[in-house]
């Protein structure tokens, strides 16, 4: 992950000059994450936020695309980097959010020369899950909730945390956490190696949720009615011609009692390495499912038989060109949906238009209606 941070930031850094114009469902974002619909239609997005630590948030997008806050506070870092990291995946159960939360700044400065923050991370509550029950439908929400630090400390501490906010009442809970930082025994290079849950999949039949873990290599599933949290799979280093690269997974989604996981891969993210496999929760068995793909950040399953993947393709031989495109996988092949996105790394369907809806870094949400 902190090679394919770098190249992000490098990319994100000239995308004022070289993106082109587009037409975006919503704008002024901070650095966008993760996308969930609600039941009625309504956009939830999980933002990195600002440069000021713990200045995540969660918005709410109307119809129209008008944005709300509805909770602010939530644990962000520069990382190694200047782009924000905290907030990440987003699964929904009525009034209840599960929302992960990424490794934000628990190490700093640019790879090679990066290392653990001396001066420790913004917050304590970085690599975990959090649990956000709302007292009202979150349509009605009016928020916003605000976190402080010492709230941060009480769901390390073990403590829920009830915030009041106009019409509504949150008590959050820190379902998970995991070490933020280990000895790297997964791949040579880097003598560390830290945990960012990143994706989330809720299987409500199961009371399941499944998180991958792109710096960690795993995906894991917590039971929801104990908070116990198990590791399926973690993730051997895959194999570049003589090198081995990380394989960092993305994205999970559920189809047909398996897990769909999507792979970013490593830097430079060459055309065409990454991929989507399929894994047997039961058994542990992973099998491709789809190949020829190019640093998968999140997908969304549509069907049986169908998968929308936010792609991000960066052209080294122009200067780091930010690029990114939207396509439809299945058995049949690939169809682009859209190019020359700056940077998408969410999508989610509207379950009321059918639309997709894609989140960039550059702080935008495009619709794409499928053909």
């Amino acid at each position: 992950m902190y090679q394919r941070r770098t190249m992000l930031f490098v990319s994100f850094l000239a995308i004022a000059i070289t993106a082109k114009a587009q037409t975006p469902f919503a704008g002024g974002l901070q650095a966008p994450q993760r996308l969930a619909f609600t039941a009625r239609g309504s956009l939830i997005v999980s933002e990195g936020g600002t440069q000021q630590p713990n200045s995540g948030r969660l918005s709410i997008l109307d119809r129209d695309g008008t944005r709300r806050s509805l909770v602010e506070g939530l644990p962000s870092g520069l990382a190694h980097y200047t782009i924000p990291w905290g907030p990440k995946g987003i699964a929904l159960d009525g009034r209840v959010l599960y929302l992960a939360i990424g490794d934000g700044d628990v190490t700093i400065g640019t790879p090679p020369d990066h290392g653990i923050n001396p001066n420790g991370p913004s917050s304590p509550i970085f690599s975990s899950v959090l649990r956000l029950e709302f007292s009202a439908d979150i349509d009605d929400v009016q928020g916003p909730f605000t976190l402080t630090l010492v709230d941060h400390w009480a769901l390390l501490d073990g403590y829920d945390v009830e915030l009041a906010s106009g019409n509504a009442h949150l008590r959050i809970r820190a379902l998970a956490a995991y070490r933020p930082l280990v000895r790297n025994v997964l791949a040579p290079g880097f003598a560390v190696r830290t945990s960012e849950p990143t994706g989330l999949f809720l299987d409500k039949a199961n009371q399941t949720l499944y998180v991958t873990d792109a710096s960690s290599e795993t995906v894991s599933k917590i039971a929801l009615d104990t908070g116990r949290s198990l590791t399926l799979i973690r993730f051997t280093p895959m194999s570049r011609g003589d090198q081995q690269v990380n394989n960092t997974p993305s994205a999970v989604c559920g189809r047909e009692g398996k897990l769909l996981v999507s792979f970013l891969t490593e830097a430079p993210f060459p055309q065409g390495e990454a991929s989507l496999r399929q894994i047997d929760p039961d058994t542990g068995v992973v099998t491709t499912w789809a190949d020829g793909l190019t640093a998968v950040v999140d997908m969304a399953c549509l069907s049986s038989d169908s998968v929308a993947v936010t792609e991000v393709t960066l052209d080294y031989a122009n200067v780091l060109v930010p690029s990114g495109r939207v396509q439809l996988v299945g058995s049949s092949g690939k169809r682009m949906l859209a190019d020359k996105l700056p940077l998408p790394n969410s999508i989610a369907r509207d379950p009321v238009s059918g639309d997709l809806f894609v989140g960039t870094l550059t702080g935008f949400v495009f619709r794409i209606a499928l053909p």
